[in-house]
Formats: C-alpha cells, structure tokens, sequence
C-alpha cells in the first residue's frame, strides 16, 4: 500500500503523525525488513504504517505488544488495521505483563527480528531493559527506532497529572536510554534523530 493512501486512513487517530509514519514506512521499504516489532501499539496507526510498507514489498509480518489497557482505546488496533485492509501483515499481541515478559519469551523461543520500533512506557526503568532485550532478538543490520526521545509525564497533555515521583516526572527515560546504553553500545551504530525519533542500527 502507497504511503498516501494509509496516511489518509489513519489521520487524525493518535499517536504516530504521518512525519513519523513516513520515516518507519520509507525504512522498511529502503531496507526490505521481513520480521518487524512493535512495542506499544496504542490505536495501532504505527502498525498501519509498518504493515503498509510491508505490503509495498510483498512481503513481512509485524508483531505488536502492548498491555490490555490498549482494549480500551477508541478505535481499536485490531479495528483499525482491518479498516485498512492490513491484517494479513499484522498480529497483536496483548499481554498482561507488557512487551518485557513478550520479549523474555522471544528469547527463549529464539525469535528474530529485523526491525523494532519501540514506542511503550517511555520511562527509564521499563525501556531501559527493553532495548536490552531487543539486542538479544534483533538480527546483525537490524533497525531500531526509539519514538518521543524527549518525552516525559510532567510535559504530557494527558499524563501530566498521573502519580510519580518528580524524578520520574522530570525524566527524559528514552533520551537517557539512548545517551548511556544506545550510542555507547559497541554492537550498535547511532544513525541520528529525526521527527522527535532516534534511529540505531545493529552492527
């Protein structure tokens, strides 16, 4: 599927914006990736734009892991894809526990994956571990792309006023994940930012 015609499927539904959309979409094209992760999928539209490349190249499947709160969100991602006429590319997977406890069973499974786009809790201690367990599952020139590196609870419209400690509040999690285990990691290359994302590459 062209990237104009799910663009216009999916606008206006939170949270990825076409800017980011077309940066996932142009990757998975570019790179022919086969076997794609989502982690956090919320109303599913980064799933849309990952399963439209996918579609492009004739080819792929997407997981995506989320908790069962993203049940409640309006519409939902398993809604959505098959409103675009996707769901052939894509698999949803709610778990209990969150995209940790998927990725403890990838490993032991021995999953691989060629691309992870990581857009879930945005904090230190949940994405911290997750980028540590996606370099087990993700293959030699694979791609990761971190979503809101500037993210935090006490700059977010809708989470501004959700209880946490102010050193959480205050925290950049995903821009502290990059800086002290991405870009010093020796397996990984930083390839830059862009559209509020940052995008790593495995060696």
């Amino acid at each position: 599927m062209k990237f104009n015609e799910v663009s216009k499927l999916v606008a206006g539904i939170p949270h990825t914006t076409a800017e980011k959309g077309k940066v996932l979409y142009d990757i998975i094209i570019e790179n022919k990736f086969i076997n794609c992760l989502e982690l956090g999928f919320a109303c599913g539209v980064g799933a849309s734009y990952i399963s439209a490349a996918l579609d492009e190249n004739g080819r792929g499947r997407l997981t995506s892991v989320d908790t069962p709160a993203a049940k409640t969100r309006s519409p939902i991602a398993n809604d959505l894809i098959k409103r675009v006429g996707l769901e052939a590319y894509s698999e949803f997977v709610f778990h209990e526990l969150g995209y940790n406890w998927f990725l403890m069973d990838a490993i032991e499974k021995g999953s691989r994956f060629d691309f992870c786009f990581l857009d879930g809790a945005h904090t230190w201690d949940v994405d911290a571990l997750a980028f540590t367990l996606v370099s087990k599952v993700l293959t030699p020139r694979g791609f990761i792309i971190f979503d809101d590196l500037d993210w935090t609870y006490a700059s977010s419209p809708t989470m501004k006023n959700a209880p946490a400690p102010e050193l959480m509040r205050k925290t950049a999690g995903v821009r502290k994940v990059v800086d002290l285990l991405v870009k010093p990691h020796r397996e990984f290359e930083w390839l830059g930012e862009v559209a509020g994302m940052g995008i790593a590459r495995r060696l």
